[in-house]
């Protein structure tokens, strides 16, 4: 579990890469003033040096606030089975 602040210090950490990825299995509903988004994606890159590689399931639920789209909320976790 992480906060918001967490996160973009870790993904924005010297050192660390994330490689383009696309989403596998994309899941998307919207409504008015909402929507989730998710799937799975095989995360790659760097972390001080070190390869990793991971496949996540995630989703993504989002609001429209202000006229704005935000991310609410994220779960993201390890598909069974995988590196």
């Amino acid at each position: 579990i992480e906060t918001r602040a967490e996160l973009i210090r870790d993904y924005t950490a010297p050192g660390f890469t994330l490689e383009p990825f696309t989403v596998e299995q994309p899941i998307e509903k919207v409504w008015a003033n909402g929507a989730v988004m998710g799937g799975v994606a095989l995360l790659r890159g760097t972390d001080s040096g070190k390869r990793y590689e991971a496949r996540l399931r995630f989703a993504d639920v989002w609001a429209k606030r202000d006229g704005r789209w935000q991310v609410i909320y994220t779960q993201a976790s390890r598909v069974m089975g995988a590196k």
